[in-house]
């Protein structure tokens, strides 16, 4: 599946969850600044993204990825969705 392809699902999944505009959900949205995204509803997209593309999310990975700064972007979840789905 090309970035793209995902890209257009994250940006559904986006605005059903936190009710922005899917234009809004670019790769270099940053998840809290730009869009807003509290914890809990990180925990809820988290979910949704592992239903949508069937695929199991490392949990402790995830987590510290959030609180370390290395998964701060929309391209960071994209980067991570492709690592799961090889």
């Amino acid at each position: 599946m090309g970035n793209d392809q995902i890209l257009k699902k994250l940006q559904i999944i986006y605005s059903e969850e936190i009710g922005v505009d899917p234009k809004e959900v670019t790769l270099y949205s940053d998840l809290r600044e730009d869009l807003g995204v509290s914890d809990l509803e990180l925990a809820s997209i988290f979910s949704r993204i592992e239903s949508v593309f069937d695929i199991m999310l490392p949990e402790r990975e995830v987590r510290k990825a959030l609180l370390s700064g290395e998964l701060t972007t929309i391209s960071d979840i994209i980067e991570l969705i492709q690592e799961e789905l090889e």
